[in-house]
């Protein structure tokens, strides 16, 4: 497999994805969250090609839920 840039992180609800934020890194937080609320993410890894060219991204990954505390 070839290194990858980065990740996006998206928001994921009914098969709809919402773009959050992009990072170099394997982990993410997410902040201003509700409390008792079920949140659902997925991720896409990417490899940028330059100025001149779109970057590259992977499929979304399996979707990932967890539920903030009261």
């Amino acid at each position: 497999p070839e290194p990858v840039d980065g990740y996006n992180v998206y928001y994921s609800q009914g098969g709809k994805y919402t773009f959050i934020a992009s990072t170099a890194d394997t982990t993410y937080k997410d902040t201003g969250l509700i409390q008792g609320q079920e949140y659902t993410y997925a991720v896409t890894a990417y490899v940028s090609c330059g100025a001149d060219e779109p970057d590259l991204e992977s499929d979304y990954s399996g979707d990932a839920s967890a539920t903030t505390l009261n």
